[in-house]
C-alpha cells in the first residue's frame, strides 16, 4: 500500500475542488455547444491504480453553469483499505466566466489534507496567470483558450461543432505547462455506469511531466466517462464513472 500513498501522493498536485457563483455580465446569446452543456452536472468515479487495478479511493465531480459563468469542483478521498491506511482527501476547484463559448478560467484552488492550500489566479486583461504554491509564486504569459486541469475535462463538450485547438496553456497548482491535445480516435469503454462509444481525447504536457486521457461521451453532452492520469514517473490514476446525472433546467 506504501506504492498506493506514493501514486496518490505524486499525482495531488496534478490531480486536483465547493460552488460560489460569482456575478458578471452575461452573454446575450450563448452558443450552441454552450446551450447544450447541461447547465448542472454530477459525475462520481471510482478511482484505480493503473498498474494493478487496486481501488484507491472515489471521486465526485460537480459543475454549474448560467451560460455566463461556471464553477466546478471535483472532491477525491481514499475508501476502503486504502483509506484505513492512508487517510487521503483533495479538493480542486475552477471557476470563471463563459466568453465565446469556451470556459475562461479565473481562479483555480485546491485544498488537500496536510497541506496548505494552493492557487492560481488567472487575470484575462493582463494575459497572465500566477501560481502561488508553498509561499512562492510565479507568473506566466497566457492566451485565449489556456485552461486549468479541471476545466480542460470539459474542453470538447464546449468545442461542439469546432475544432479542439492543438496547444494550450495548462494550469495546475505547480505551474503553467504548454500541452499538446490531440484526438486519439473513438473506442467503446466500459465503465461502472455502463458501455459507451466515446472520443478519446488526450492532453500531454510538452514537457513530458502529465499526460490526462479524456475518453469523452458524445451521447452525454461529451462529458468524460473515464479519465487516466499519468505522471512523469509511470504512475498512473484511472477515474471511472460509477454514475452521471445532470441538470438541465
Amino acid at each position: 500500500m506504501r506504492s498506493a500513498k506514493a501514486c496518490l501522493a505524486r499525482l495531488g498536485g496534478v490531480f486536483m475542488l465547493v460552488f460560489a457563483l460569482i456575478g458578471g455580465p452575461a452573454l446575450a446569446e450563448p452558443s450552441a455547444a454552450v446551450r447544450d452543456w447541461p447547465s448542472a452536472g454530477r459525475l462520481a468515479f471510482d478511482v484505480m491504480r493503473g498498474e494493478d487495478g487496486l481501488k484507491l479511493g472515489e471521486a465526485l465531480h460537480r459543475w454549474r453553469h448560467d451560460d455566463a459563468r461556471y464553477e466546478m469542483t471535483l472532491a477525491l478521498e481514499t475508501t476502503g483499505l486504502a483509506g484505513l491506511l492512508y487517510s487521503f482527501q483533495y479538493v480542486q476547484e475552477s471557476k470563471g466566466a463563459i466568453v465565446d463559448g469556451m470556459l475562461q478560467p479565473e481562479r483555480f484552488d485546491v485544498a488537500q489534507s496536510g497541506r496548505k492550500p494552493e492557487q492560481a489566479d488567472f487575470d484575462w486583461k493582463a494575459r497572465t496567470v500566477r501560481v502561488v504554491r508553498k509561499g512562492k509564486e510565479t507568473i506566466t504569459t497566457i492566451g485565449p483558450g489556456d485552461q486549468d486541469v479541471l476545466s480542460v475535462w470539459h474542453l470538447a463538450a464546449l468545442a461542439a461543432g469546432r475544432t479542439l485547438p492543438a496547444e494550450l496553456l495548462l494550469v495546475t497548482n505547480r505551474r503553467a505547462t504548454p500541452t499538446t491535445i490531440s484526438e486519439i480516435g473513438t473506442e467503446s469503454v466500459r465503465v461502472p455506469a455502463g458501455s459507451f462509444e466515446t472520443r478519446r481525447i488526450r492532453a500531454r504536457a510538452n514537457t513530458g511531466k502529465l499526460t490526462i486521457d479524456l475518453w469523452v461521451s458524445p451521447q452525454h453532452h461529451g462529458v468524460p466517462v473515464r479519465i487516466l492520469l499519468v505522471d512523469d514517473k509511470g504512475q498512473v490514476l484511472d477515474l471511472q464513472a460509477r454514475s452521471i446525472e445532470f441538470d438541465a433546467s
